[in-house]
This record gives structure tokens, C-alpha cells and sequence, in this order.
């Protein structure tokens, strides 16, 4: 992982494209100046996104271990939203979970985690960003 994690409060998320066949997700941000800032998780495994809109402004984009550490509680926290459908029902067992939170923890894998102000909530596990 050889990226530098942009400040990216108050950008814009403007643009999600999802490539399944090679495990890739590009996303495009406006930074608070307008400037166009393109990340690509690679080798993703898993996301999940909501609210995306019209207009999708960041409060908080993190990496864990890259750009800020999440404690634990709130690796799992992250986790259980992310294996969570719209009916309320998680569809991992607490057994999936807690390995996964044990990979981010030893940063085996890196949890993305975007906090929005307003519009798109995004977590994801991925094995790179470029």
C-alpha cells in the first residue's frame, strides 16, 4: 500500500464504478477545492454502499491503519452495518465477522470507511488502494 490517503472532508463523492470481474472498485471525489481525487480499491471482497444521490459530501474517509486506526468496536461495528441487508437482517455470523476484524486488525486486509455529511455511506474490505 504506497498511496497517501487525501484529507478529503467536506468532498463531494461524485462518481462509484464497480468491476467484478477484476475486483475493482474506482471512486471520484471533488476535493473541497474542486479538484477532481481518484481512488481504486483493488482486489476488493466485500462493500456496501447506500444513499447515494444527488449529492454525496464526505465527513470523514478513513483507512485503518493507513490514514487512522479504528478501535476494534468499531471495526465491528463497520462490519455488522456492512453484512447488513435493508430488511435489518446480518447476513454473516458473528464467527465471519470476528475473523475479519482479527484480518484488519493485523491490517491483512484495509477496511475503507467513508462517514458521510450528507448522501453516500460507503465500508468496504479490500486488499489494496491505488
Amino acid at each position: 500500500m504506497s498511496t497517501v490517503i487525501p484529507e478529503l472532508h467536506d468532498a463531494e463523492l461524485i462518481e462509484m464504478r464497480h468491476d467484478s470481474k477484476s475486483k475493482t472498485m474506482e471512486l471520484r471525489f471533488l476535493d473541497a477545492g474542486e479538484q477532481p481525487v481518484d481512488l481504486t480499491l483493488s482486489q476488493i471482497k466485500q462493500f456496501r454502499c447506500t444513499d447515494f444521490g444527488l449529492q454525496n459530501v464526505v465527513f470523514q474517509f478513513v483507512v485503518h491503519g493507513v490514514n487512522e486506526a479504528l478501535t476494534e468496536s468499531e471495526i465491528n461495528s463497520n462490519l455488522t452495518w456492512m453484512y447488513t441487508n435493508d430488511s435489518r437482517e446480518i447476513l454473516a455470523t458473528t464467527e465471519e465477522i470476528d475473523s475479519i476484524v482479527e484480518l484488519v486488525m493485523k491490517r491483512e486486509v484495509l477496511m475503507v470507511v467513508l462517514t458521510p455529511s450528507f448522501g453516500a455511506q460507503f465500508v468496504a474490505i479490500t486488499n489494496d488502494i491505488l
